[in-house]
């Protein structure tokens, strides 16, 4: 499980901590597994998550991160084949309409049955939507990652989940909503 470093917003707010690397740490905690926190930055990210692949022999992954203006965590469906953002990294770079692979998919979707873990997660009073795409900055790149991973045999399930912004959702609660949508990637027919 993984989410994000601190990062400042165009405003030049700094979010830190941010949220999303609480919660990944609070659901790994839940589920007795690995966390970590990646950097918010288009050049270190994936190095930093393919590393922690390797080292920990992970099989699954959820990653995390902050969607300000969502009133509820969402399963991410698809990732897109392009990196752009209106804000720059925290390293200073900025993306723009840039592709990923260019042999790759314009758009995979995740391997999970979404709408079955949609229902196993809300059945058990726990706030979900989902989401048709992880949008284009980090979040994205990474869930791309995971899913490129995965149709390679790297990972067997990828799934990437945003969470809302700490007035619209506790980070208790959106621990919990992460450690259902983890339980669902590792074990979908239980």
């Amino acid at each position: 499980v993984t989410g994000f470093g601190p990062f400042t917003l165009d405003d030049g707010t700094r979010i830190d901590p941010n949220p999303s690397a609480l919660v990944a740490r609070m659901a790994a905690d839940a589920l007795q597994c690995q966390h970590a926190t990646l950097p918010v930055s288009f050049t270190f990210a994936v190095t930093a998550l393919r590393a922690l692949w390797q080292q920990t022999s992970c099989t699954h992954w959820l990653g995390i991160g902050l969607a300000a203006g969502r009133r509820s965590p969402s399963l991410e469906l698809i990732a897109l084949n392009v990196e752009h953002a209106a804000a720059r990294d925290d390293d200073g770079h900025l993306a723009v309409n840039r592709t990923i692979d260019h042999a790759g998919q314009l758009a995979p979707q995740v391997s999970l049955d979404a709408e079955r873990c949609l229902a196993a997660v809300t059945a058990a009073g726990l706030p979900l939507t989902l989401s048709h795409h992880a949008g284009t900055f980090l979040c994205n790149r990474v869930l791309w990652e995971g899913l490129a991973a995965e149709s390679l045999g790297e990972l067997t399930r990828a799934a990437f989940l945003h969470i809302p912004e700490r007035a619209a959702l506790t980070l208790t609660r959106s621990a919990s909503v992460a450690a259902a949508v983890a339980r669902f990637l590792v074990a979908p027919s239980a």
